[in-house]
């Protein structure tokens, strides 16, 4: 064999034992400018998001209150069932004043809501004026948006509700009846300062 075989078996060898690495580099150069990676890549388990707890914001719910015991027995302070007419007679009055607790608190809780609308009902004439003014008022009237007719109209809701609130309007445990006559009552005493005020003005003009 001569000098110049030697020469090319030596560079064959170099070939193919440094081919493997130059296809392993060019695929990696490939991958990097894709913006990939060639190693394998372990995905982390991501943290799992803390469920948000929604805060009770119901001011009835919140001040009921069952003890632990009933919660094991629904016939306490029997210890069971009821089996004589003494026990269903004591069962029926915790169960009424139960019933009694729990509507005073619900008529507690929407008291204040109920007296603004039996105010504004009382007032029911002249928040239609004021509305009918806004949609059919001359145009001095709606170019001042009816200041007049909202004036009196807020006059009248503030009377009506201070005189609900006097004659004990939000009390709890009021029929239906006994609102109705309390709404009566304020709307009377309303008329009757609305009348004192324009003998007032009267007098105040005139001078007499």
């Amino acid at each position: 064999m001569t000098l110049q075989d030697d020469a090319r078996v030596d560079r064959e060898n170099t070939t193919s034992t440094s081919q493997p690495s130059t296809l392993s580099s060019a695929w990696n150069w490939t991958l990097r400018s894709l913006g990939l990676s060639s190693k394998p890549t372990t995905s982390r388990p991501q943290p799992e998001e803390p469920t948000p707890t929604i805060p009770r914001s119901d001011p009835v719910a919140e001040k009921i209150h069952i003890a632990p015991e009933v919660w094991e027995n629904p016939y306490h302070p029997l210890p069971g069932p009821p089996t004589t007419p003494a026990e269903r007679d004591c069962l029926q009055k915790i169960i009424q004043e139960e019933r009694e607790a729990l509507a005073s608190a619900v008529a507690h809780k929407l008291a204040p809501h109920a007296l603004q609308i039996t105010a504004r009902n009382n007032c029911a004439d002249l928040n239609w004026a004021y509305a009918d003014c806004l949609r059919n008022g001359s145009w001095m009237e709606r170019s001042s948006l009816c200041s007049e007719k909202n004036k009196a109209f807020k006059k009248c809701f503030q009377i009506q509700q201070r005189n609900l609130e006097k004659l004990g309007y939000g009390r709890p445990g009021l029929t239906e009846r006994e609102r109705a006559i309390i709404a009566d009552q304020a709307d009377q005493k309303y008329l009757e300062e609305i009348e004192v005020e324009k003998l007032e003005a009267q007098t105040a003009e005139t001078g007499i």
